[in-house]
């Protein structure tokens, strides 16, 4: 049975397309920079942090920007992997997306 998702996403593959050119647009620029991306190839782009703390003190200043990207801490990955978790969609503008590969280029954990 197809649900609205899949309805969609057969409708208007457009969309998927978008949201993954979003997604390796922000992968690059955040490669660029020196971030390690963890070899995501998906629209969930990882930005390793290494420490809980300089985790969450990156997800605040991302936050005072006006960009909300989850930080992932141990225990739901492994000591010292904590990172960022950014999930760009196909309404993400490229402008959108360098201005939080800006934001990445200030911020140092």
């Amino acid at each position: 049975m197809d649900t609205p998702i899949t309805t969609i996403v057969q409708a208007e593959p457009g969309r998927r397309k978008l949201l993954l050119e979003r997604a390796e647009q922000l992968r690059a620029g955040l490669q660029s920079l020196g971030w390690n991306t963890l070899r995501s190839t998906t629209q969930i782009v990882p930005a390793l942090i290494g420490e809980n703390a300089a985790a969450l003190r990156v997800s605040d200043e991302l936050l005072a920007r006006g960009i909300y990207a989850q930080g992932i801490r141990h225990p739901s990955v492994p000591h010292g992997s904590a990172r960022m978790r950014l999930t760009p969609t196909c309404a993400h503008s490229v402008d959108d997306v360098a201005r939080v590969v800006a934001a990445f280029a200030e911020i140092r954990p």
